[in-house]
């Protein structure tokens, strides 16, 4: 029987996650918002028109929701023997790494997302994003976090093959 030894617990996302998720959206909110404060008040010397504040306004409020609500889909995930833990809200979900039905990553961006789709759903839903680790990528090749978790998937398919008996 063949036997394998897998590397203990990975941290598979990267540290800005929780940034990311947590801190720059109220960082922007606070922040923007008292601009747009200093605006509205004419704090800043010359008079800003109405329509001026109110679509000063319209896009500080829409910006700060989109920022806040792309931030609470990021997850933090760890690779955990044949399991991937998912942080989510205060909790770790155990993902078995058979459940993984597809993996894709966003290009062209500054903050690159991995993308995980699962067979059925789970406590985080039937898919979930993450910022992967950083990591060295060749130009369009696939980010190395998603090929560990290949390998991870395919370290497990041969010892659950190689334990079955011949016919």
């Amino acid at each position: 029987m063949k036997t394998t030894t897998l590397a203990p617990e990975r941290r598979l996302s990267s540290g800005m996650t929780g940034f990311l998720r947590e801190t720059f959206p109220k960082i922007w909110t606070l922040g923007v918002g008292a601009g747009m404060a200093g605006i509205w008040l004419e704090l800043f010397g010359e008079p800003a028109s109405m329509s001026l504040k109110l679509a000063g306004v319209a896009i500080w409020a829409g910006t700060s929701i989109l920022f806040t609500m792309t931030g609470r889909s990021l997850k933090d995930v760890w690779l955990h023997g044949s399991d991937l833990v998912v942080s989510s809200e205060g909790r770790q979900v155990r993902i078995p790494l058979e459940d993984v039905l597809e993996m894709s990553e966003t290009r062209g961006q500054k903050v690159k997302t991995v993308k995980v789709v699962l067979r059925k759903g789970s406590a985080v839903g039937q898919s979930f994003r993450f910022i992967p680790r950083n990591a060295f990528q060749a130009p369009f090749s696939e980010h190395p976090v998603i090929g560990e978790i290949r390998e991870r998937k395919r370290q497990l398919a041969g010892d659950s093959g190689s334990a079955r008996l011949p016919s």
